[in-house]
């Protein structure tokens, strides 16, 4: 409670590196102590960084009473008139084991009149039905990603349907995957890119051939959320030479062309490579990062 406290007075982090991980484990095994601090971050003139640093030693560890005090803290009216209570209902994805309170709790902010708000939870949700799986209640997981997938397939709102894209991904639900994976033919690039970023936790048969087809996207914003998870495939022939002419010819341009010589640098050998590298320099022409980046690169080809 002192360097709590500490934080509060001064409104900086805490001093030591650890101490977030350390104090949060004392949290879980002290019931009392979870008390108070809910008692202080419900507290009026409570900052907004000690309410996130003191919901974060509430839910280190899912312990019963850690999650009361989330429930209690998000619940306060004062609470939610915080203009940045969007982030602290961030931190309701963070916690092992939810209890069914807690779930609703997370529900019923699926609800609230600000977006954001509503954008948070329903992104905390999603990490809720991957715990509750994990955690043997697969049941109830189950549920809740029907909910939102009927949700999903209701709502015409293209960012609400963003968001349940990437809940539903976060749930790794089986059943759900089918209608998740549909929305890579979407006419709106905000769906195909949260279908691109779905596609980091998905290990279908589908997974690489989706990624390669969204990472030639039209959509450069498309192109750039599939070229983090298709770093890591592994690509046969025909989609690397999909990839590499599209590299060559300029089609495929993400926001960051930097990580795309990264990509290059791990994907392809030999001339491929001093090709597609050639064409990202040549393209970019004024942007210092990635000269640098390609000439770090090709240095590497050169004899000692």
């Amino acid at each position: 409670m002192e360097e709590l406290s500490r934080i509060q007075r001064e409104n900086s982090n805490p001093r030591a590196p650890d101490w977030e991980r350390d104090a949060g484990a004392v949290v879980a095994t002290d019931p009392k102590l979870a008390s108070t601090i809910t008692t202080l971050l419900r507290e009026s003139t409570t900052s907004f960084l000690t309410r996130s640093i003191g919901l974060s030693l509430l839910a280190t560890e899912g312990s019963p009473h850690g999650q009361v005090g989330i429930i209690e803290v998000l619940s306060d009216p004062g609470v939610r008139a915080d203009m940045m209570f969007s982030i602290l209902v961030l931190k309701l994805a963070r916690i092992d084991r939810p209890s069914e309170q807690l779930v609703e709790l997370t529900q019923s902010l699926r609800t609230d009149e600000r977006p954001e708000v509503r954008a948070s939870a329903t992104h905390a949700l999603g990490t809720q039905i991957w715990s509750l799986s994990v955690s043997g209640r697969s049941e109830l997981a189950e549920t809740l990603a029907a909910s939102l997938a009927a949700e999903l397939k209701r709502t015409a709102d293209i960012a609400e349907k963003a968001a349940l894209i990437q809940a539903l991904a976060h749930g790794g639900r089986p059943r759900t995957w089918g209608l998740v994976l549909g929305f890579a033919r979407a006419k709106e690039p905000a769906l195909r890119v949260a279908v691109a970023k779905a596609l980091a936790s998905y290990e279908g048969p589908t997974q690489v051939s989706l990624l390669v087809k969204l990472v030639t996207d039209p959509a450069r914003e498309v192109q750039s959320a599939a070229l983090d998870p298709l770093h890591w495939a592994t690509l046969t022939p025909t989609q690397a030479q999909t990839v590499h002419t599209a590299i060559v010819t300029g089609r495929l341009r993400p926001e960051n062309e930097e990580l795309l010589a990264i990509f290059v640098d791990r994907h392809f050998k030999g001339g491929p490579r001093k090709a597609a590298l050639a064409a990202i320099s040549a393209r970019n022409p004024a942007d210092e990062r990635v000269l640098s980046r390609v000439n770090d690169l090709l240095a590497n080809d050169s004899p000692p």
